[in-house]
């Protein structure tokens, strides 16, 4: 659902209500989910298809997490644990457009990881990029919260801003899933 690009803190449902609301008589093809995503089915779409859409769709959602104009200031900061873990990311294109939309939160919200985003190479070895997020990751951790937005459940993240556990393992899983992957030279 292209609706879902820019309306990423949105779940599919409410996209499919409001287009409902907007179109009554357009026929659309409902889709079954798979067993393993009954599990994060009131995710909002962004961040689900930056961990485990296709390598395309992983890539816009990257891209469209580092957008701050018109954005709500309070859910910039749900972004950040999720394009922090997309970092780890096995595609180079979906780490670049992470770690570009990291520096513009950085810059917007004030976060003060710029210099640790300056040391993480998107086409670093394994173990380089492994300690450079394993920094970021900390430094984040550390930052004080208690001013910031409570996470709705939607993204997926507790009052600590650190993800439910069970939905980021399913996440991965789907994400790693053979079927998904594309072959044009990324």
């Amino acid at each position: 659902n292209a609706c879902l690009n820019c309306h990423q803190d949105q779940t599919a449902a409410q996209i499919d209500q409001q287009q409902q609301q907007m179109w009554p008589n357009w026929q659309r093809v409902r889709l079954q989910n798979s067993p393993t995503e009954e599990l994060d089915a009131g995710l909002a779409d962004g961040p689900k298809a930056l961990l485990s859409g296709d390598p395309v769709r992983q890539a816009i959602a990257a891209f469209e997490m580092g957008q701050i104009a018109g954005a709500d200031r309070a859910k910039l900061y749900l972004r950040i644990p999720w394009l922090l873990q997309a970092l780890q990311d096995d595609r180079p294109g979906v780490r670049r457009f992470a770690w570009r939309s990291l520096k513009s939160l950085d810059v917007e919200l004030g976060l003060g990881l710029a210099n640790l985003l300056e040391k993480f190479d998107y086409t670093g070895s394994d173990a380089e990029r492994a300690v450079a997020v394993q920094h970021l990751q900390a430094s984040f951790a550390t930052l004080e919260k208690h001013d910031w937005p409570a996470p709705s459940p939607s993204s997926a993240l507790n009052a600590r801003y650190q993800f439910d556990p069970e939905i980021l393992a399913s996440l991965l899983q789907r994400g790693a899933a053979s079927e998904k992957q594309i072959d044009i030279g990324e």
